[in-house]
């Protein structure tokens, strides 16, 4: 598996943590999509710390999950370190 995409996805930001937990450890996953859902804060700081350790995932797709300037701005330094990202899309 190459990519890996959710759509409409609710889980919360626990179960989402524990996805970000795995896709640290992720050597084959290098397109993550998360589209048309609510993303939490606490999601969000979860993605951040994955793209501390994962060297794999290089396009990161957020489409329509509602994320406020504040969100950007968490992103944004969490992934400064990053080498790997290639693409980022945030519609």
């Amino acid at each position: 598996m190459t990519e890996l995409i959710f759509d409409k996805c609710r889980a919360k930001s626990d179960i989402m943590g524990v996805l970000f937990g795995a896709l640290s450890r992720n050597k084959s996953v290098f397109s993550l999509t998360l589209q048309n859902m609510n993303i939490s804060r606490d999601s969000l700081v979860g993605m951040v710390d994955m793209f501390d350790t994962n060297d794999v995932i290089n396009m990161l797709t957020l489409y329509n999950c509602g994320l406020s300037d504040s969100s950007i701005l968490t992103l944004s330094q969490g992934m400064h370190q990053n080498r790997n990202i290639i693409y980022v899309d945030l519609r």
